[in-house]
């Protein structure tokens, strides 16, 4: 069996990234395995920041936060405001 570092990966976890990657020829149990690992992780993560970012003062990023976090998404979540 291939190391979890020699494994496809989905490129995002996106719904329809997710669903491609599942539905791709030839996928292996193996790497749909892996893919859910990392999904779990991915949430698990998640999961973290959204609670640290809960306990902050509005407007700071806590570190937890920094990879789901992009400009675009600070600016639009301003204007949802």
């Amino acid at each position: 069996m291939a190391s979890n570092d020699q494994m496809e990966h989905p490129e995002s976890y996106d719904f329809e990234t997710i669903n491609d990657f599942i539905h791709g020829t030839e996928r292996h149990f193996e790497e749909l395995q892996c893919a859910m690992l990392g999904m779990a992780t991915h949430f698990e993560n998640m999961n973290v920041a959204l609670h640290d970012a809960i306990r902050r003062p509005m407007g700071i990023v806590p570190a937890s936060a920094d990879q789901f976090v992009s400009q675009i998404g600070l600016q639009e979540a301003e204007a949802r405001r």
